[in-house]
């Protein structure tokens, strides 16, 4: 399968799962608890590892062969996320600066700037984005992640396996904090990966579109029964079930899939990596601005209408955001890297690896 192949449902998937995560934030919007409302989005979140190891694998499985390759793979990710979390870096310290009490603890900034405040000690009170955090795991463990791929070039799957080993079992014994995020993370990549592996092998699958609908529809059922669960291993049911959805939506071949290459979902998934990044700044300035505006008690149905409008500021944000912010750092980063690498194909693999 060409690298620079697109799944679109895919990205379809990436922007639900964006919005999902923005909506199940809401509640902030009204003063609610944040730290248990990031606990319980955990299992959404880990659909990025897992799909940030299907993609990575597509695009660059073959691929990092060099050292230089592998710099220019380090390039190509840093441009990927950089402008958006430098953007919106600025975009909190505007807010922090309107509205004091936005921001609980004083951010190390350094830290902020490098998306290391989720690999330091007492990293809850220092991210200006709570968001930001996972990218930071995210980030770094994708660029261990080529690293690997680099060192083992001949059984890929096989480290794949030892790491995902590896990480499950520190993860049944018990570790937690950090380690506990970065074994997620580190488990997620390679259950994406070695989804992508058994799609490649099974790419001619010979279902037709009944099937793929049946298999379609039974996993996110799986998967809704066990996000509305309370199993004691929740989250890692629900990381092997986004491998598993991953496996099949790769295909595209049913009803479902249909009805994800609808256009305004295909945006949403262009515009997923800025919802997630930029949902939270939107509900905090809301969440301080409106006691200000109604400081007599503010009518029962301004709460009612507050979520809905502050999801659709969420999605016109991040779409602003993708145009302005995103396409522009892409189209740099391609420029920086085309003259050394000879070809255009270059940015059209950053393409499908974002």
């Amino acid at each position: 399968m060409p690298r620079t192949h697109r799944f679109s449902v895919l990205d379809s998937l990436r922007g639900l799962a964006a919005l999902a995560i923005a909506i199940f934030h809401t509640p902030l919007l009204l003063g609610a608890g944040g730290a248990e409302l990031f606990r319980n989005s955990a299992p959404f979140v880990q659909f990025f590892f897992v799909l940030g190891g299907f993609v990575l694998f597509h695009a660059y499985g073959q691929r990092l062969t060099t050292a230089t390759l592998f710099a220019r793979f380090v390039a190509a990710r840093s441009f990927r996320i950089l402008p958006l979390h430098l953007c919106l870096l600025g975009l909190f310290l505007l807010l922090d600066v309107a509205l004091p009490h936005m921001v609980g603890a004083a951010p190390n900034l350094l830290a902020n700037l490098l998306l290391l405040p989720a690999w330091l000690p007492g990293a809850d009170g220092l991210s200006l984005n709570p968001a930001a955090a996972s990218l930071g795991i995210g980030f770094y463990l994708s660029l261990l992640f080529g690293l690997v791929l680099l060192i083992l070039p001949r059984d890929r799957d096989g480290a794949c396996l030892l790491c995902l080993a590896a990480a499950l079992w520190g993860l049944l014994s018990g570790v937690d904090g950090l380690g506990r995020s970065v074994l997620m993370g580190l488990g997620g990549f390679c259950l994406g990966a070695l989804s992508y592996s058994l799609h490649l092998s099974l790419r001619l699958l010979p279902l037709g579109q009944r099937a793929f609908t049946l298999l379609e529809v039974t996993v996110l059922a799986l998967l809704a029964l066990i996000l509305d669960s309370a199993y004691a291993y929740r989250d890692l049911y629900a990381v092997a079930l986004f491998a598993l959805a991953l496996f099949i939506f790769a295909f595209e071949g049913g009803l479902v899939s249909r009805l994800l290459h609808r256009g305004l979902l295909r945006h949403l998934g262009r515009w997923a990596f800025a919802i997630y990044l930029g949902h939270l700044a939107v509900f905090m300035a809301l969440g301080n601005l409106v006691p200000l505006l109604f400081r007599d008690g503010r009518p029962a149905l301004l709460d009612t209408l507050l979520a809905p409008v502050a999801v659709l500021a969420v999605v016109a944000l991040a779409a602003l955001l993708h145009r302005y912010v995103e396409r522009p750092g892409m189209a740099l980063g391609r420029r920086l890297l085309t003259p050394r690498a000879g070809t255009a194909q270059t940015g059209k693999v950053s393409q499908a690896s974002g």
